[in-house]
């Protein structure tokens, strides 16, 4: 009997190869850790014999593979898998395949005309534009919301489900206050009642309200400062995992701190804007990282 424990795994790619020297039997487990942990598996028989015995993952899904990877809370990576044995012992390696800080969405509404906003990030994260005009804005093009029915929609994929370090960057010009707390952008069925990923949110006096879900419980606060209408501001919401930060203008505005993970909300988009409550403004690069910018970077990003 083979154990293997306390395997420090950093965020990226794994694979376990398990068999015999002699190839009779392989089976291939492909882990994905880090900004919403997937899984996939490839089975390859060669020969005829099976001769190990595999206890089911723990992993919320029902999987064969040995073993589990869990991502500690208010982590990046995984500090340890779960208990992986053989009744034969083969080596256990991990191949890993580093997943760098990135980019992994990117709307600048440049494109002036028809119903699709490109993602230029390079991740094809490209979303649908319901009902919004096509202005000026902050740099070349922008989306113009009246508040009746126009909204943006961002299909939901492994690259924008983020369970503990995210960052989103966006500027707005918002016309007038609204007269009941409105969504600028989330991720999650709704943007209240528990039912996100993340949020932000223009309340009825200019705040902001920005928060994240976790499986059980809701983390939100209100900003600081308030909206000056008519006039361009630069948001930038950020979370280490136990920390959420909010930044306006490229300056630090407020915090809150949180425990991950956070409900991923597999399945739901990201809105911008949303019709149920309407945000009437101009909305523009908009940027989605997969992790926690810093304040050089947020401030570079203001200016």
């Amino acid at each position: 009997m083979v154990e293997f424990n306390n395997i420090t795994l950093t965020k990226g790619k794994y694979i376990y190869n398990i068999g015999r020297k002699n190839s009779y039997y392989l089976k291939t487990c492909e882990y994905q850790v880090g900004g919403g942990v997937t899984f996939s598996e490839r089975v390859e028989y060669i020969g005829k014999e099976t001769l190990f015995n595999y206890p089911e993952a723990d992993y919320g899904f029902d999987q064969t593979c040995p073993g589990s990877i869990t991502v500690p809370k208010g982590k990046r990576y995984a500090t340890r898998t779960k208990l992986i044995r053989e009744t034969n012992p083969w080596p256990l390696t991990p191949e890993v395949t580093v997943i760098k800080n990135s980019l992994i969405g990117y709307w600048n509404f440049d494109e002036g005309s028809g119903e699709i906003a490109h993602d230029l990030s390079g991740y094809n994260n490209n979303g649908t534009i319901y009902g919004a005009l096509w202005v000026d804005g902050k740099s070349g093009k922008a989306l113009s919301f009246d508040g009746i029915n126009n909204y943006v929609e961002i299909p939901d994929s492994p690259d924008l489900q983020f369970s503990d370090v995210f960052s989103v960057d966006l500027w707005i010009l918002m016309n007038n206050l609204p007269a009941k707390e409105v969504p600028i952008l989330f991720k999650g069925s709704d943007n209240i009642h528990r039912n996100y990923n993340y949020r932000i949110n223009a309340d009825i006096d200019g705040r902001l309200v920005l928060g994240v879900c976790s499986p059980t419980k809701e983390y939100y606060w209100y900003s600081k400062a308030k909206i000056k209408t008519g006039k361009w501001m630069h948001f930038v919401l950020t979370s280490d995992g136990s920390v959420i930060k909010f930044f306006v203008d490229g300056n630090f505005d407020s915090e809150l701190k949180t425990i991950a993970p956070y409900e991923v909300y597999y399945g739901y988009p990201i809105r911008i804007n949303w019709n149920e409550k309407p945000f009437n403004g101009i909305i523009d690069e908009v940027r989605i990282y997969n992790y926690a910018l810093t304040e050089v970077e947020i401030k570079a990003a203001a200016n």
